[in-house]
């Protein structure tokens, strides 16, 4: 059989030598023959060839069919010193696995519809190009040098190799994969599984919508280009990496998902690696979704209009600034734009960028990076040295002439101060990029000149001059910054401690004195309003506690609890956190049991301690902050029948956070006044109690210092919010037991934000 939809290929092919006896019927290898030889078992070159469940064919000399067609379910091995020549084509159909394990080379290609083709050597298919378009190829991490034609299908163990891979419909590569060159076909894409690497020789030019998916943690090892019109997912929980003497260059590009830098290849990130000049190239305008983290090699600036435009930028390690085409002399560049910046360790940016603080000047502003070409200076001349007279000794100076008019007082020149490039929409009232009405971090900078980034401190606490406040201080964007994912860890904190407070208070519900054990969970999620900088948070663990009756209408309680979560959100990424609780509890009722009327005061007081790990972006050890949390509720009662009753309540809770503690900085991050007020039902049947609650809640925030270093604050205001929640929960506790069994559900929503809380609870009597 021809390949006749091979471009290589066309029309019938014509064996030299091929005019024996049989050279016009169909040679079939259907398990019976197991030598294949010229003139041997009717077999002459020049016929057609077939394998039709043809168990293994041994190769006996040189061989030329017409064509080769490998069919049915069965499975068939190509082996011996023999091998395939001419310019014959394979075909392969069925789903059974086709084993080429002799050395061949033939020229007329090969197609691959259905089953597994499997290579034995390098030679294993000759010298034409392989089309797969069903079905598996396995090449056996042989070093096959054949041009493969995806058109579907699937590419295993092909990690050595070394022929052209061509794109044509959309491809996984689901084992490590090395191409010498790789092209994907306009609109098509190839995605990349967790854990794998695809590799090519030459660069990779992403266009015409063609695209690499990389969110899934895989990596892409070689040289890439991405243009306006090429598409680039990067992984939005975790990063990416650009191997070591590799460029990965951003052309008018808009790429999702997070981007780093760095100094050694082993970072798992989308990084540049100094060994090797390992490069990350801007040229055009181009944006980034998620995070660039500057952690070492080399950024270069392909023109003076070059620009960036980030979600978070991370300065973590120096990294080389070059600009291959440097702007005007006395001319800003701005090379960074940014929605928030974290600085780390970072103080001096002339020494993290690797450029001349004569030469040019760096400016970070509130939302971008600019870069300026001095002006070069030349030394003024040395003053000339006065004649010596001869009636003045050599040692002595000639006396100075007394000015009639006064003292001479020596006034040096002042440099006039520079001018600064306002960015478009920066402080100017319109709705630009980085408009300060825009959403995030509201940075206090009254009394700075927010143009220059030594000024824009924060408010000094105490004594100390501006010069302090330039080394031993923040930048304000860094201050706001750190303060956002300060606040992140603690909304993750303040979650976990809801979720114990509400456990507590929904074991004292069912009036038991006993012990008793719960398991909690929780999650809140944000849409993309994001009025929480902590964005989503989950939290789950474990409660136990006890009461004990101080008197007929008064119990009292302890818990204690622990737990662990994570916090998704702008600032770092994903925190991982661990937190443990303690509180003590008290329920009074002032009306007898009895009464058709209840009236309860319910109050709970306690603290926690968190733990968390700030990730990879951070650049300081595990945060942790102290918390403290206080609930108070009181409830009305009417009794409407002998099981039903309608209660009101209201109540006011409280938290607060401490100060995070990051490295050297403090973090004043969380702290609100919740005030509750709803109304419910509570069916009591003799061993069930049934309620459901719905209420509306509101958050008083303060506006409170919410970074601070060494006596330079930053602050970042909260709005108050307005939510509406609904509690629902069940009771068991059978006639005459010692236990009782509970399942308890909390939904809450406040502006873009919902919360989930569940826990089940086992109590069992004194």
């Amino acid at each position: 059989m021809l390949l006749c939809a091979l471009p290589i290929v066309s029309g019938e092919v014509i064996i030299p030598g091929g005019g024996g006896p049989h050279a016009n019927k169909d040679f079939v290898f259907n398990g019976n023959v197991q030598v294949w030889a010229n003139e041997l078992y009717n077999y002459d070159d020049g016929q057609a060839v077939i394998f039709d469940g043809a168990g293994e064919v041994m190769i006996d000399g040189p061989v030329l069919p017409k064509s080769m067609l490998v069919r049915g379910e069965g499975d068939s091995t190509l082996g011996g010193l023999g091998q395939i020549s001419g310019e014959t084509s394979l075909t392969k159909e069925g789903s059974g696995t086709m084993s080429m394990n002799s050395i061949n080379s033939y020229s007329g290609g090969t197609l691959l519809k259905e089953g597994i083709l499997k290579a034995g050597g390098d030679a294993s298919f000759g010298s034409g190009a392989i089309v797969v378009e069903g079905g598996q190829l396995n090449l056996g991490d042989y070093a096959v040098n054949n041009d493969i034609y995806f058109k579907g299908g699937a590419l295993e163990k092909a990690g050595c190799f070394c022929g052209r891979l061509l794109v044509e419909e959309d491809m996984v590569v689901s084992s490590r994969t090395s191409a010498r060159k790789l092209h994907i076909s306009p609109g098509k894409g190839i995605r990349i599984s967790a854990g794998v690497e695809l590799s090519s020789d030459e660069e990779l030019e992403l266009h015409s919508h063609s695209m690499l998916d990389l969110s899934g943690g895989g990596a892409f090892k070689g040289n890439l280009k991405i243009n306006s019109d090429g598409v680039l997912h990067l992984p939005t929980n975790g990063t990416a990496a650009i191997s070591a003497g590799c460029t990965w260059h951003l052309n008018n590009a808009t790429v999702s998902g997070n981007l780093a830098t760095a100094g050694q290849a082993a970072a798992r990130a989308l990084s540049t690696s100094s060994s090797g000049a390992s490069q990350l190239r801007i040229s055009g305008t181009n944006s980034l979704s998620a995070a660039l983290t500057l952690n070492g090699g080399t950024l270069i600036l392909s023109d003076a209009s070059s620009t960036l435009q980030v979600g978070t930028l991370v300065l973590s390690s120096p990294t080389t600034l070059q600009q291959e085409q440097p702007a005007a002399i006395g001319k800003s560049q701005t090379f960074l734009r940014y929605n928030r910046l974290l600085s780390g360790a970072v103080t001096d940016y002339y020494d993290f960028f690797g450029i001349d603080a004569a030469d040019y000047e760096l400016t970070v502003t509130s939302g971008s990076i600019t870069i300026t070409t001095l002006e070069p200076t030349t030394p003024e001349p040395a003053p000339p040295i006065p004649p010596v007279s001869p009636d003045t000794p050599p040692n002595e100076q000639p006396e100075k002439p007394i000015n009639p008019e006064g003292p001479v007082i020596d006034t040096p020149e002042q440099t006039p101060p520079s001018d600064k490039e306002e960015l478009p929409g920066e402080n100017d009232g319109s709705d630009g990029p980085h408009d300060s009405k825009d959403p995030g971090p509201i940075i206090d900078t009254s009394g700075n000149n927010s143009n220059d980034p030594h000024q824009n401190k924060g408010e000094s606490a105490g004594e100390g001059s501006s010069d302090s406040a330039e080394q031993e201080g923040l930048s304000a964007e860094a201050g706001s910054a750190l303060s956002q994912a300060g606040m992140q860890s603690a909304w993750g904190a303040a979650l976990a401690s809801d979720i114990f407070m509400q456990t507590i208070h929904d074991q004292s519900r069912s009036g038991i004195v006993g012990t008793w054990l719960a398991f909690m969970g929780g999650i809140t999620e944000t849409d993309s309003g994001n009025s929480l900088p902590g964005g989503d948070c989950s939290a789950y663990g474990v409660a136990i506690g006890a009461d004990a009756a101080a008197s007929d209408s008064t119990r009292l309680g302890i818990a204690v609890g622990g737990s662990i979560g994570t916090v998704s959100g702008d600032s770092f990424g994903e925190l991982d956190q661990t937190t443990l609780q303690a509180a003590v509890y008290m329920h009074h009722a002032f009306l007898p049991a009895d009464s058709d009327q209840q009236i309860g005061l319910y109050l709970a007081f306690g603290g926690g301690r968190t733990e968390t790990d700030p990730g990879a972006y951070s650049g300081y050890e595990n945060w942790h902050h102290n918390s403290i949390i206080a609930n108070s509720r009181l409830n009305w009662a009417l009794k409407l029948s002998d099981c039903l009753s309608w209660n009101l309540y209201g109540g006011v809770d409280y938290y607060s956070s401490g100060d995070t503690t990051a490295g050297e900085e403090e973090i004043r991050v969380l702290s609100y006044t919740r005030g509750r007020i709803g109304s419910g039902i509570v069916c009591q049947a003799k061993d069930t109690i049934l309620y459901a609650e719905a209420e509306f809640n509101g958050d008083m925030m303060r506006d409170t210092p919410t970074a601070m270093r060494k006596g330079f604050e930053f602050h970042t205001a909260e709005p108050d919010r307005c939510g509406f929640a609904l509690h629902v929960g069940l009771l068991l506790r059978p006639q005459e037991s010692e236990r009782t069994i509970g399942l308890h559900y909390s939904f809450e929503s406040r502006g873009d934000t919902s919360a989930h809380v569940i826990n089940m609870s086992f109590d069992r009597i004194f």
